[in-house]
């Protein structure tokens, strides 16, 4: 009996003193089993009740940084004693000021939602149709992923495709950048495959065309391309007639649609052709006939051969035919 009424005692003893240690502590911390983070950094005050009548104490203690939060669809257990030990080392509060109490450990997750993976192609369908439609008369893409959805914080999500290249031309595969935000802040990036098939009217040889020929309405004709030739993405808009002004840098064969690789702006002035050269100094204006050494634009300096000079000399291009020497 005595026995029994020491232990009976030594245990009052005990859970007095626990109690008396609470009621003098600083404040008393009670931690969750299991907290549902909705933000990217946790704080004291998302995994455990703080009590403390200082007004000063507590703010201190709710709004302390444990760390970032697990990522979306991953979990993290976070220990009561590493709490307090963080709590001693930020804050300079020990055991004396403390009463730690619930959950010897506290289990976080992170609040996510699944986007659908059609909603992710269908943002990058509508981001690549409206770049083809500036480039082609007819299109047909097929999605080649993500064949998954995607897991993302939980929140207003937002999806916005980076721009594809101005001067890019299509190609059999082609993939969109989705950038997702949530809530407003960036949360992944996620590409979007497509194979792609596009076609525009372009003109084409009518027949076989010899390199420097110039190019005529009769040698050519309109036809629906394959808008992956390279470089045809870059060639003007076919119209209802076709407007001369090309030449061949390279021999065509029949039905070759022409491209940027092929044809060419002619040239104001040819290399061989003849054109009209005026000379000025000083007070004399002379105009004579020059043979062209090299093909010229306008306002591009090129060298010529007088008629009746023995060297070639420098001359400004200043309009198809004309050009003006240099001295």
């Amino acid at each position: 009996m005595r026995l029994t009424c020491c232990l009976f005692l030594l245990s009052g003893c005990a859970a007095f003193s626990a109690w008396a240690q609470a009621f003098d502590a600083q404040a008393r911390i009670e931690l969750r089993p299991e907290v549902v983070v909705q933000q990217r950094q946790v704080l004291l005050g998302d995994v455990a009740n703080v009590y403390t009548n200082d007004l000063a104490t507590i703010q201190r203690l709710v709004a302390l940084p444990l760390g970032q939060a697990p990522r979306t669809g991953e979990d993290a257990t976070v220990q009561r004693e590493a709490i307090a030990r963080w709590v001693r080392v930020r804050l300079g509060m020990g055991a004396e000021q403390l009463a730690w109490r619930g959950a010897a450990e506290t289990h976080l997750r992170t609040l996510a939602q699944e986007v659908p993976a059609a909603t992710i192609e269908r943002a990058g369908r509508l981001a690549l149709g409206q770049w083809l439609a500036e480039r082609s008369t007819r299109y047909e893409v097929e999605a080649l992923g993500p064949s998954r959805d995607v897991t993302l914080p939980a929140g207003k999500l937002e999806l916005s495709a980076r721009p594809l290249a101005l001067n890019g031309e299509p190609t059999s595969r082609m993939v969109v950048w989705l950038d997702a935000h949530v809530d407003g802040v960036f949360a992944k990036s996620i590409p979007v495959s497509f194979a792609v098939q596009a076609y525009r009217d372009a003109w084409v040889a009518a027949a076989p065309v010899a390199e420097g020929a110039s190019l005529t309405p009769g040698l050519v004709e309109k036809r629906e391309v394959d808008i992956q030739h390279r470089g045809i993405a870059a060639m003007p808009a076919t119209n209802s007639a076709f407007a001369p002004g090309l030449r061949t840098t390279r021999a065509l064969k029949a039905g070759e649609a022409l491209t940027t690789h092929n044809a060419a702006p002619a040239p104001a002035v040819a290399r061989g052709d003849w054109v009209n050269m005026h000379l000025k100094s000083g007070g004399v204006d002379l105009d004579e006939r020059a043979q062209v050494l090299q093909d010229g634009q306008l306002g591009q300096v090129v060298k010529v051969k007088s008629a009746a000079g023995p060297a070639p000399v420098a001359a400004r291009v200043v309009a198809p035919g004309h050009v003006e020497a240099l001295l």
